[in-house]
């Protein structure tokens, strides 16, 4: 029988936010953590409010790669840079944890 694979939080990042937005792991981590008045413009997005731990490459790299799940303060921190909601983050961590546990 076939493994099904689910993608990860950390997957969907990569493919679907940073592959479509060109943006590489380098950029997002410096400009997520910045104050708003200084994060770049590219697109219609703000960079992450300073509160809560400052995201380092290791640390959205691990997302990346399935060795970590999505916490409250990643989620906040990309739910703001992206123009996307905590829960969208949240949630796809949510169905990840589900599915896998139904393997």
């Amino acid at each position: 029988m076939e493994k099904l694979h689910f993608s990860t939080p950390g997957e969907i990042l990569k493919e679907e936010f940073l592959g479509s937005y060109n943006i590489s792991v380098e950029q997002l981590v410096k400009e997520i953590n910045l104050p708003e008045k200084t994060a770049s413009k590219k697109i219609d997005w703000k960079a992450s409010p300073s509160e809560g731990e400052a995201l380092s490459e290791k640390t959205i790299l691990n997302l990346i790669e399935g060795r970590l799940g999505v916490t409250k303060n990643i989620a906040e921190k990309l739910a703001h840079y992206f123009g996307t909601s905590c829960e969208f983050w949240l949630n796809l961590q949510r169905e990840y944890d589900k599915r896998k546990e139904q393997l």
